[in-house]
């Protein structure tokens, strides 16, 4: 009997539609499969996204620490770099490092600060008239006074929405006055990456208006 007439004669007689058959079973968990990819946080918290050049094809990888396989194959270095960006803005404290073509770190970019005890805040030093809070999700203060990632010896440069008007203040930690005044975010990180190219162990961090840390960027010396 023909598939067509056997399926009206069914409806004819039942009144509905036969039931169609179920997929085979896979014996796979979506959702541990889903888990079994999520990033592993490191013992102090933080989640770690890498960014490498891949061996055989001009493409990248983004890859999580933890995880064998890449989450993405990107086509370019700089596309690489935002999706490892993306996603790391996604958690309360994480990082993406940049990897040259050699294996050796080109960029540090960090998000977010770790947890802290009320108990056990400790006060930092930091440019006059600036408040650092910690993120429990980028570009909301939580309130809670952080300081950026932890580094001995590192030179910071900050880039800092102006208050009296709509440019923007690149701030060498320490000095009471700015660097260098910008009309533009854009203009005021690339001119703070040009100054910490000339330090070791530096570092650019950008912050909202209200003072939140929105990227901490690890510059390695020319």
């Amino acid at each position: 009997m023909p598939a067509n007439h056997a399926h009206d004669v069914f409806v004819r007689t039942f009144g509905r539609a036969p039931a169609q058959p179920r997929p085979a079973e896979t014996g796979k968990d979506p959702a541990a499969d889903k888990l079994a990819k999520a990033p592993k946080p490191e013992a102090d918290g933080r989640v770690i996204y890498h960014v490498t050049p891949r061996t055989h094809d001009a493409r990248w990888n983004v890859k999580a620490r933890g995880i064998e396989d890449p989450i993405a194959v990107v086509e370019n270095k700089d596309a690489a770099i935002e999706r490892a960006k993306e996603l790391a803005k996604r958690h309360e404290w994480s990082q993406v490092i940049v990897h040259n073509q050699d294996g050796k770190i080109a960029h540090e970019f960090a998000y977010g600060a770790a947890p802290q005890d009320d108990d056990n805040t400790e006060e930092t030093d930091e440019p006059d008239g600036e408040t650092q809070q910690s993120t429990s999700a980028p570009g909301k203060a939580t309130g809670q006074v952080a300081a950026p990632t932890v580094v001995p010896d590192r030179i910071i440069y900050h880039v800092m929405p102006r208050k009296n008007d709509a440019r923007w203040n690149v701030l060498k930690q320490g000095r009471s006055k700015p660097n260098r005044v910008l009309e533009t975010q854009a203009e005021a990180i690339e001119f703070a990456m040009a100054l910490a190219r000339t330090d070791r162990n530096s570092w650019v961090i950008t912050h909202a208006e209200d003072g939140t840390i929105l990227e901490e960027i690890h510059v390695t010396p020319v």
